[in-house]
């Protein structure tokens, strides 16, 4: 498994210091499910960062999987997963993927109106640029 976890540039890998910070991020997650479908949203800029696009799409896919679409505030923060996903994709070539991302996220999003959820806008505006993007 490769590690994801930040550390200074040059210092060499520690897999139990990786294992230590992951074991606390863990015990620290949020039961605010938006939140959570908000902060693997931001943390994607990691892995377009980095270049590793693929764990980025996993990532993304498996905070999908964790947040069921059962409020309002929860859709757009799903939709909103599905809508980076599909930029992920787009950026490693894989239409396909973009384009089945892109319809969860449409809906997933329709009934939504242009406006922020947990800081970021999501709605019809939001989706078309995101599908621009991908």
């Amino acid at each position: 498994m490769r590690s994801v976890t930040a550390r200074p540039v040059g210092r060499p890998r520690n897999p139990e210091l990786d294992r230590a910070i992951l074991a606390a991020a863990e015990q620290q997650r949020s039961e605010d499910r938006a939140l959570e479908a908000t902060a693997a949203y931001v943390r994607t800029e990691v892995f377009f960062a980095s270049g590793i696009l693929p764990v980025g799409l996993r990532a993304l896919q498996g905070a999908v999987d964790a947040a069921p679409a059962a409020t309002e505030p929860l859709q757009a923060a799903i939709g909103a997963l599905h809508m980076r996903a599909a930029v992920v994709a787009g950026r490693m070539r894989d239409a396909s993927v973009a384009h089945m991302h892109l319809a969860e996220a449409a809906g997933l999003t329709a009934s939504l109106r242009e406006t922020p959820y947990e800081g970021a806008a999501i709605g019809p505006d939001s989706r078309r640029i995101h599908q621009l993007s991908s």
